[in-house]
């Protein structure tokens, strides 16, 4: 595919991209990467998917000209048949072009996203890496990047990468693998912190883990009451780290991957739920950890 700089001259002589472009304004800035399906437990070539939303609670954002993609190559958004323009707070589900007649993952999800597509069968040179580094970019119609993230394969097929603040910037520590299996296509992420993620961060290290894990947790508060859960990926918690426990604006816990009656959990992938209490306000995060297990 030519750059999306080029392909953008390419449209512009066209009236009806030129009108398109002075409609979108100088909202584009408002529309964000915020999730990434790499690595699907389904057909492959077919389920990878890239995510947008509109964080603008007023301005319309028309995405004609648009383009996403890796380092190598930008593809051009198309219209599936609900036309190019996200609203205000909407989602944008961009879906490979050949997922189109031959896959139906996605075909039942009823939520208020706009469906889009790209003009190539794959994303970027040859789809989604999940065998080595990868950036995924994200160009306006004047070809300027509104979005990128760089990320490190986890082999973990059917988790995506999610962005934890809508707001916040690209970095790594504002990314992280979805809680939910398959990831959250058209809904909210599920490691969204609800615009509170400045009141908490979770730090795991190391992560995978075989034997110990150290859960720490900041606050922008001095003092706080905490609880740090351990849950199962079916929803069931297995461990009570911390329970309403008074710590001050930053603290730790050791996990050795046992439940509450200290008996070893397999090996496999755990949430870690970390609330706290702050002038009767309530943060909650949430990161996924992944436990190795070594006989």
């Amino acid at each position: 595919m030519a750059c999306c700089r080029f392909m953008y001259f390419w449209l512009r002589q066209t009236e009806l991209t030129l009108i398109a472009t002075l409609y979108a304004g100088t909202a584009s800035g408002d529309v964000v990467l915020s999730e990434v399906m790499y690595d699907p437990t389904g057909p492959e070539s077919h389920d990878e998917y890239v995510e947008v939303v509109n964080t603008s609670d007023r301005e319309r954002v028309d995405l004609t000209g648009w383009c996403v993609g890796d380092g190598d190559e930008l593809d051009l958004l198309r219209d599936t048949g609900a036309g190019m323009v996200l609203d205000p707070g909407q989602r944008g589900l961009i879906l490979d072009s050949s997922y189109f007649g031959q896959s139906t993952t996605y075909d039942s999800m009823r939520t208020g996203a706009l469906m889009l597509t790209i003009d190539d069968r794959a994303f970027g040179r040859g789809g989604w890496s999940n065998s080595s580094r990868e950036s995924v970019i994200l160009c306006d119609a004047q070809g300027v990047a509104e979005g990128s993230f760089a990320y490190e394969p986890q082999g973990l097929p059917g988790l995506s990468w999610e962005k934890v603040d809508l707001l916040g910037g690209n970095s790594g520590d504002n990314w992280a693998l979805s809680v939910a299996a398959g990831g959250t296509p058209g809904a909210a992420n599920s490691v969204s912190t609800g615009g509170r993620s400045s009141g908490l961060e979770i730090l795991i290290s190391p992560d995978p883990f075989s034997e110990e894990v150290e859960i720490g947790f900041q606050l922008a508060s001095a003092t706080a009451l905490v609880n740090v859960w351990i849950y199962s990926v079916e929803g069931q918690r297995v461990r009570r780290l911390l329970n309403g426990a008074p710590t001050a604006a930053s603290g730790s816990v050791q996990w050795r991957g046992e439940d509450d009656a200290g008996r070893a959990l397999p090996g496999g992938m755990y949430i870690v739920v970390v609330e706290a209490s702050v002038d009767g306000r309530v943060f909650r995060s949430k990161r996924v950890v992944v436990r190795q297990w070594t006989p």
